[in-house]
């Protein structure tokens, strides 16, 4: 499987999540809101595609996030560390970035991942949108 095909599945995958939360949240009558949704849809996904990847199951067994004093600003390499991260998440899949963050021991990095996955891929779902529109 090439990038570009990695990247499309997550980004199928990640969209039919989000359909089937908006779908439960219209059947309880509850309000909507997409982007807080997608949020915890991408959390779910990772916790799903760390399970299924065991490199992810058997590093998160040996070594857990260490947690670090709250930092207001990323240092240039940790924002170079997350740069590269992130465009992993784009190329080996969000599972393999996720894994390689908490390897960094450090949990700001993880959730600085976190949030910016939450964007780079709520806008790249947004764009995949107009175009499947």
């Amino acid at each position: 499987m090439n990038e570009s095909d990695i990247f499309q599945k997550e980004i199928e995958s990640l969209e039919q999540k989000l359909q089937e939360k908006k779908k439960e949240a219209a059947e309880k009558g509850m309000a909507f809101e997409e982007k807080p949704a997608f949020s915890e849809v991408l959390k779910d996904h990772i916790q799903e595609e760390a399970q299924s990847t065991s490199e992810f199951v058997a590093h998160d067994q040996t070594q857990q996030v260490q947690a670090t004093a709250p930092n207001t600003q990323l240092t240039d390499q940790a924002q170079q560390a997350l740069n590269h991260l992130l465009e992993e998440s784009l190329t080996k899949g969000i599972a393999k970035a996720v894994a390689d963050a908490r390897k960094t021991g450090d949990a700001y990095i993880v959730d600085s991942l976190h949030d910016k996955l939450v964007d780079e891929y709520y806008e790249k779902l947004l764009q995949a949108r107009k175009i499947d529109n």
